[in-house]
């Protein structure tokens, strides 16, 4: 990084309202606190609870129920004039922004600094994501499974049911917003993506001739934080100890936040259950090297199972009688017998 005598370059990042996004981001710029002439800003903002009609308090995605989920989208929208605002009085050196909040590249613009745009999720996934919306049209009102196209492997093929509510539902608001987003994103700076070339070789090199002027793969960010290691020192050093000893059928609850990427290295540990969220792949398949066993939830979930299970091979599916984005399509409890590779 050059060097700015006198001058400390001043980047404010801004996240979307999910611990998903918060956390890498967070880390991301505690990365850049570690350089001398860096002065990294986190922003944020309250998700104007009141006026969308959430409680107060409840400004993220882990805090309401899926039938309150469009809520905190709304909340993305009131965003726009305080980020002028907050960016204008403080003037910032360069701008992060998370993939929602596609005003920041012309408000970074104006103001005569870039825009670059952050993705917590890797490149496979949102290269799916982008086949899904060409292709929208065609997906809505289908009842089976649906091929995806335009992919530097095989096509794959996956059940509508499993798809993000963007590409199946008429009315969403990542499907109403897509089209600004993508525009500021290539219009933008550049692209930081949380994720590593080796885990998606060949998708990455797709998305850096497609998705981006400028793309660096800079992940996984959060074992390198300087937070995350000392919190591994502190919290999670009981965790580690009792991994040490033998214990057989015994299991152990972990309450709050668990160091998951040390507790995935350690010798005991031969397979781990994980819903498939970004943050669990890396942690666990990219860095540890611990096959998953592998069971999506929500939006780009079993996207990110198809990479683990099918394209690296370093997985299992956790197979339910039925398996949905939908909430009121979801099962609680396998079938015996439930883990199998594709």
């Amino acid at each position: 990084m050059a060097e700015f005598p006198g001058k400390k370059l001043r980047v404010f990042f801004i996240p979307f309202f999910a611990s998903g996004h918060m956390i890498p981001m967070a880390d991301l710029a505690v990365l850049f606190s570690r350089h001398p002439d860096v002065d990294p800003t986190l922003c944020l903002t309250p998700a104007n609870a009141e006026a969308v009609g959430l409680a107060n308090g409840q400004e993220n995605l882990s805090s309401v129920t899926p039938s309150e989920e469009h809520k905190i989208y709304m909340a993305v929208d009131l965003c726009e004039h305080e980020h002028r605002r907050i960016l204008q009085e403080h003037r910032p050196d360069a701008v992060i922004a998370d993939v929602p909040f596609w005003w920041t590249t012309s408000i970074a613009r104006d103001l005569g600094v870039p825009r670059i745009t952050w993705h917590s999720v890797g490149v496979f996934p949102q290269l799916v994501m982008n086949s899904l919306f060409e292709y929208r049209n065609e997906i809505i009102g289908t009842k089976g499974d649906v091929i995806i196209k335009d992919l530097p492997g095989p096509n794959l093929k996956m059940p509508v049911s499993e798809l993000p509510e963007f590409a199946w539902s008429s009315s969403n608001f990542i499907a109403e917003s897509w089209g600004n987003m993508k525009k500021a994103q290539l219009e933008g700076y550049g692209v930081v993506v949380n994720t590593f070339h080796k885990i998606e070789q060949a998708y990455c090199d797709q998305y850096r001739m497609t998705d981006g002027k400028r793309v660096w793969f800079v992940g996984p960010v959060g074992p390198l934080a300087t937070w995350a290691r000392k919190a591994v020192a502190e919290a999670g050093l009981e965790c580690l100890k009792w991994l040490g000893r033998r214990v057989e059928d015994k299991g152990k609850v972990v309450r709050g936040w668990a160091p998951q990427v040390a507790i995935l290295e350690q010798k005991a540990i031969g397979a781990f259950l994980t819903h498939c969220g970004w943050n669990s792949v890396l942690g666990g398949s990219g860095c540890a090297g611990v096959g998953p066993m592998a069971r999506g939830l929500v939006f780009e979930q079993f996207i990110n199972e198809r990479l683990v299970v099918e394209v690296d091979g370093d997985g299992g599916e956790v197979f339910l009688k039925v398996s949905s984005t939908r909430e009121e399509e979801k099962v609680v409890v396998a079938r015996r017998g439930a883990i199998r590779k594709r």
